[in-house]
Formats: structure tokens, C-alpha cells, sequence
């Protein structure tokens, strides 16, 4: 597998949930918590890119059986603490790594990739995406928060005038690519998953997405 690397918020960690908690209005929260009327008690659950933010608790209130995943030390010890503190924290196993090196021969029911896949370059998020579906199960669930073009015009004309500037303070800051916002559905399609829930948040900046991945014998029918 050539080498693939997201962006380490390592010295963002302390500031992160703050930081995006204004610029998406608290959509972030909002988007995450929208997938756990989708999850399971005793569903197997991989959160990648999971950071240091609010949905780490949410989670691991609503399973038994997390693992969590980021490459950024400072994110997870600080998920870590958090959990500790809630008494969260015996049913996430937390693990520092690229989510590119992460294998794991028992398949999840469901995936988590919020607000990851857009610290990645464009050429490489088909890649991305094939290797985390490698992880999830047939008819497991995909769920996909991040960035979406606004609709209404006030949101929209904050998001030109505000984005930009943003994703060059985490460029600087972090080494995240500068891009346009992503659209993952027709990847997706292509590795056999289809959209089956989505809403956008009330702030209108950004949106949830769970997908389905087909079973193989259902890849002729399509």
C-alpha cells in the first residue's frame, strides 16, 4: 500500500473542539449525534479519526464495543481523560496509528469517519475509502460527517467568506490540504455502498450521511 497519511492535528488537540464548535455553529456535535439512532448496543464500532471531541462520550454511552482510532497522540490522550473522567472509558480501546496501517480481521457493523476524510488529499480519498469499507461488514453502516455547501444564502456567503481563511489557518497549523468541499457518494457507490440516511444541520455547513454496504450478492441486482 503506497504511503498515505492524514493530517496530524497534534498541536491543534487542545483548541480543536472549541475551534470547530464555532465555525460550524455547533453543527459538528449535532451531525455526529444524529448516527446513534442508527447504532446498536452490541454493535462492533471502529471510530477513525475520532480526535479529542464530544462524540468519544456519546458513543461509548451508546456501545459496549469501540475502537477509536487517530493518528494524532494528543487527540487520543485527551479522549482518553475525558472518558476516564465520565467512567466511559472501559468500553473504547483507543488506538494511536494511521487508520492506512490499522487492520483488523473481525469486520465492524458500523464505521465512523467524521470530519476525516477532507484531511486528505482528493487524489487520495478513493483510497482511503476502499480501505476503510475493507473494514465493515456487508450490510454494515458507513457514517460520514463533514463539511456541506450551504444552502441558504446568508450560510452560504459566510461559508465563502470565512472557509477560505479557516483552511488556511489549518494548513498552517496542521499541514491540511487546501480543497474545495468533498462529495464522497459517488465513491462510495462504486465500492458498493449506497446512502440510505442524510440530513443536513440546522446551521447548514455541514451534513450526515449513513451508508449501506451491499452484500456481494446483491452487487448483480444493482
Amino acid at each position: 500500500m503506497d504511503e498515505i497519511k492524514n493530517t496530524n492535528y497534534n498541536k491543534m488537540a487542545p483548541y480543536y473542539n472549541a475551534i470547530t464548535n464555532v465555525i460550524s455553529e455547533g453543527g459538528n456535535i449535532r451531525s455526529q449525534r444524529y448516527f446513534l439512532q442508527y447504532v446498536n448496543k452490541t454493535d462492533k464500532v471502529l471510530n477513525v479519526g475520532c480526535g479529542s471531541v464530544q462524540f468519544n462520550s456519546d458513543i461509548a454511552k451508546h456501545c459496549e464495543d469501540v475502537v477509536s482510532i487517530d493518528i494524532a497522540e494528543k487527540m487520543i490522550e485527551i479522549a482518553k481523560e475525558n472518558l476516564i473522567k465520565e467512567n466511559l472509558d472501559k468500553n473504547v480501546t483507543f488506538i494511536c496509528k494511521d487508520v492506512m496501517k490499522y487492520q483488523d480481521e473481525k469486520k465492524y457493523d458500523v464505521i465512523f469517519a467524521n470530519f476525516i476524510l477532507n484531511t486528505f488529499e482528493w487524489e487520495n480519498v478513493p483510497k482511503v475509502l476502499t480501505h476503510i469499507c475493507s473494514l465493515l461488514k456487508d450490510e454494515g453502516m458507513l457514517c460520514i460527517a463533514d463539511e456541506h455547501i450551504a444552502n441558504r444564502l446568508w450560510p452560504r456567503i459566510s461559508q465563502s467568506l470565512f472557509r477560505p481563511g479557516i483552511s488556511f489557518l489549518h494548513h498552517v497549523w496542521a499541514g491540511h490540504p487546501m480543497h474545495k468541499v468533498y462529495d464522497y457518494e459517488r465513491i462510495l457507490n462504486d465500492l458498493g455502498l449506497e446512502r440510505v440516511h442524510y440530513k443536513v444541520d440546522e446551521a447548514d455547513v455541514v451534513e450526515s450521511s449513513v451508508y449501506k454496504k451491499r452484500r456481494p450478492d446483491m452487487e448483480s441486482q444493482v
